[in-house]
């Protein structure tokens, strides 16, 4: 084989590696622009790009704003999270910021900020066909940073999924935090596992580990990993030394 023919066929080859090397990277992480303009709750923002990320098969990319607050964007490009580093976002189309309760009770500004952070995740959901499948939580304290969080979490043939909205407001109903960055994992998935057959297998896990001991659930999660669907069992155990915190995993078909 000639030297010249040689040399065409390694350009080729190279050539094939770079493309293919281009096409893995988009596939994994999609279009990563420099700079992008985005309308972040009504209010015009101009991002730039910071740093990329992928933990358990989720891709994440982050840019932050003149301000350094965060936005994190799944590979298709939408936004899947917000990390507040001042004052918070407001939500005009809500009402703006300024939480006003019928009184000044902490029942009713819990009210108010419920409701606040109602419609602030219909206007964040991705899809929002699928507003409906997600069921409202709070615990209706603030944090040592001064923000409430606000939950709506994905059921599924009446478990609770890892595909959870949180919404952080403030005392003034500012949005502090967002995280939605496992929106649609779960829509594919049919559950045809009953809570009762979950429930029996925690208790020959805890007899079969811990014979004799009291335990009660502390709720059931249905998560991915590997690609594999499972059910997260936390159980609370009391044997005669200690309490103890476990996790039991019950694999889906």
């Amino acid at each position: 084989m000639s030297r010249k023919k040689k040399k065409t066929i390694f350009a080729v080859c190279a050539a094939a590696v770079i493309v293919i090397g281009f096409l893995i990277y988009f596939l994994m992480w999609g279009i990563i622009l420099p700079r992008k303009t985005i309308y972040f709750l009504d209010n015009k923002v101009e991002l730039k790009y910071e740093r990329k990320k992928r933990y358990n098969g989720i891709v994440s990319v982050i840019y932050k704003d003149a301000e350094g607050n965060e936005y994190t964007f799944n590979r298709n490009g939408k936004l899947t999270g917000y990390y507040d580093t001042a004052d918070g976002a407001d939500f005009p189309a809500s009402g703006g910021g300024g939480i006003q309760p019928a009184d000044g009770t902490d029942e009713a500004l819990m009210a108010a900020l419920e409701q606040k952070a109602r419609a602030v995740f219909e206007e964040l959901i991705i899809d929002k066909s699928r507003s409906s499948q997600y069921e409202f939580r709070t615990e209706g304290i603030f944090t040592s940073y001064g923000e409430c969080i606000f939950s709506f979490v994905k059921k599924i043939n009446g478990f609770n999924t890892n595909d959870t909205l949180s919404i952080g407001l403030d005392r003034n109903g500012m949005v502090k935090s967002y995280i939605g960055n496992r929106q649609g994992l779960f829509d594919e998935l049919v559950v045809d596992t009953a809570v009762s057959d979950v429930e029996q297998f925690v208790k020959e896990k805890v007899n079969s580990k811990h014979p004799g001991a009291k335990y009660e659930m502390d709720g059931m999660t249905i998560d991915r990993k590997n690609s594999k669907f499972f059910i997260n069992c936390y159980v609370v155990v009391e044997t005669e030394e200690h309490i103890l915190a476990e996790t039991y995993e019950y694999k889906l078909e």
